[in-house]
Formats: C-alpha cells, structure tokens, sequence
C-alpha cells in the first residue's frame, strides 16, 4: 500500500526496477499510476536494460513520472523504432536512435562499478566444450533442418515451428528430448516425457562433481537436467526452484550459507535476483547457458557480490555447434539474437 503523504515517507526505492520493464505487465502499470505520489523515486538495477533498449522505457516512466520520454510507451516506440517482422513482435532502434537515448536517459542515472566501489574479488568465467555423440549429432541436425527427429527404433517427435524447434535443440544438446507436444487437455494435465539420447553432458558433470573442492552451485535449466543433477549427485540434493516452497527455500539457503551444503541446484529464473548465497561458497556450474543476459548476470552476481571473500568460478558447459553456442554469445560476449545467430550459422558452415 502505498503512503506517500505520510510526513516520514517522501522516497520510495524500487530494488530490482528492470523487472518493470513489461509496458502491459500489472506491476508496472500500478507503479507508473502511483508514482505521483512519492516526492522522490530510486531505481536499483544491476541489468537495467537487459535485451534491449526498449526495457528502459517503463523504469524510466517511472522514476521520472513521464517527465523523460512522456507516458505512452507505444507512441515512444514508435518514433524511435521500427518493426522487423510482420506481426510486429520485433523491434530495433531506428539509426542513431540508441545514441540519442543514451544522452537523454544518462543525466537521470548514477552508476557504481560493484568491482571498484566494493572491492569484489576476481571473477573468472571457464567454457567447457563437450561434442555430441554421433546417433546426437545426426538428431539434432534432422530436428533443426526437418522440425522432427527419431528416437530408438519406434518413437518420432516433431516440432510445430521454429520456436518449438528452438526448445527440443537445447534439450537435445543436453541429452535428452521430451515428446512431441499434442492438442488436448489430459496432454496437458501430465508431465511431458523425456527420452534421454547422449551422456556426454552427465560425464562433464560427473568429472566436475569428482574433482570439486569447495561447495559448488550447479545452475539447470530443465526439470530433467534437476534428475540428472540428483541422478549424479543424490536423490536428496537440495535445490531452489519453481516447484519448492517457500519454507524449504529459506531452509536451502541458510544450510548454504552456512557451509552445511557441499552442493545447491538453483534455477536461474528462481533464484537470480535477490539471494544473497556469497557466505555459502564462490563456485559455479552452469549445466547449459540461459538464454537471458538479465538471468546469466543476476545469477553470477548471487555469488559475486559483497561479501565474497574469495575469487569466484564459473564454469559453463556447451555443446559444440549446438544452440549452446548461440545462448553463451548472446549473454557471455554481449551480441544481439541476431548475431549470436549469424556467428553460429558461421560456425556451423566452418563444420
């Protein structure tokens, strides 16, 4: 509830503003309508525009109340970007557009380089390379050429488009691959099926887990890459997703954080924004990299914030010219989609 006429409150300080970066989403709609109330307004962000800069209208309409670049985000968009698909789900900065706003959003922002400003230790990120097997390979290629694929000697999945496709490559890249997706609602109601097609990913984690020295966070992307975390590790591995409660999580981290915990599982989209597990250990795994430069930042900095006391690891595996490779340019070296696309098509050519 918001009470900005109370003589002690005259600032309201959003933490995580970029996750108001949505111009539909409910949240931001009631921040913008109440922001009028408040005197002064601060916006903490680690990743203020993380995909494009389109994220930056809303916190900006908000801290500013509209003063910057009024309050309509559609009328904005549309004098500064153009569409590049039909249906216009796709945007880019029209030319010299970027620039221009960078100079008028740069007056309201102050910046603090966390290494410098609080002395954080060394953050080393390793990509470890891991090729599919052959029977892999060939899966993989028929699924991203024909939208279906075989597995075993009587089991066919199919993909509807190219975004479904996109979905079963990564899964393929991490060794398995669910069942094709099917209208109606018992489908619906039950889980999908995984079929597991290639070890190699299982053998880079078992390798690492043999040799680790120090607790480690293992970060997954898919329900199935969690079995195979536990398959490896134990059925009792602790975790931080989507399925766990709320008591159980607070459990999780404060065993971690208290060095009662040789090995945590974290989803990045449940634990990369507001944990504090720095006390807990400085090593990290990534079974796959996310498609989300916001997610990638957010759940490194769970480690590599104040407090650390040691330099921290990082360790990411990636499945040769698979979209693995396109998922670590998108949000290790900073591209675009488009060029993390055009460098893999490159890539895959060279092969």
């Amino acid at each position: 509830r918001f009470q900005s006429d109370h003589p002690l409150f005259d600032l309201l300080v959003i933490d995580e503003i970029s996750k108001l970066r949505n111009p539909t989403g409910v949240r931001s709609k009631l921040m913008a309508k109440y922001a009028e109330r408040w005197k002064l307004i601060w916006g903490l962000s680690g990743t203020l525009r993380p995909n494009s800069a389109l994220d930056l209208f809303m916190p900006a309409r908000i801290v500013t109340r509209g003063k910057l670049w009024g309050r309509s985000y559609y009328k904005w968009r549309g004098c500064n970007f153009y569409p590049t698909d039909f249906n216009g789900y796709d945007w880019a900065a029209k030319p010299g557009v970027e620039d221009r706003l960078n100079r008028e959003i740069a007056p309201w922002i102050t910046t603090i380089g966390a290494a410098d400003a609080l002395e954080l230790p060394a953050l080393t990120v390793i990509i470890d390379k891991v090729e599919l097997p052959e029977e892999a390979r060939r899966q993989y290629n028929h699924m991203r050429k024909k939208l279906i694929t075989e597995v075993g000697d009587d089991m066919t999945v199919t993909a509807a488009s190219m975004a479904i496709a996109t979905g079963k490559l990564a899964q393929i890249a991490n060794g398995f691959i669910y069942e094709s997706d099917e209208p109606g609602e018992e489908k619906r109601k039950t889980a999908p099926v995984p079929h597991w097609i290639h070890d190699a990913k299982r053998e880079w984690l078992t390798d690492l887990v043999e040799s680790a020295m120090a607790p480690m966070l293992l970060v997954y992307e898919f329900v199935e890459d969690l079995a195979l975390l536990r398959d490896v590790l134990g059925v009792d591995l602790p975790y931080l997703g989507a399925s766990i409660g709320d008591a159980a999580a607070a459990r999780n981290i404060e065993d971690w954080n208290a060095g009662r915990l040789p090995f945590l599982a974290l989803h990045p989209a449940s634990g990369g924004h507001g944990l504090n597990l720095q006390h807990g250990g400085a090593d990290m795994a990534w079974l796959a990299p996310t498609w989300s430069p916001e997610l990638w930042e957010q759940t490194i900095a769970r480690l590599h914030r104040s407090g650390q006391t040691k330099p921290v690891m990082v360790r990411v595996c990636v499945a040769e010219y698979t979209v693995d490779e396109m998922k670590l340019d998108r949000v290790h070296f900073k591209m675009s989609a488009q060029q993390a696309f055009e460098r893999f098509l490159q890539r895959s050519q060279k092969k």
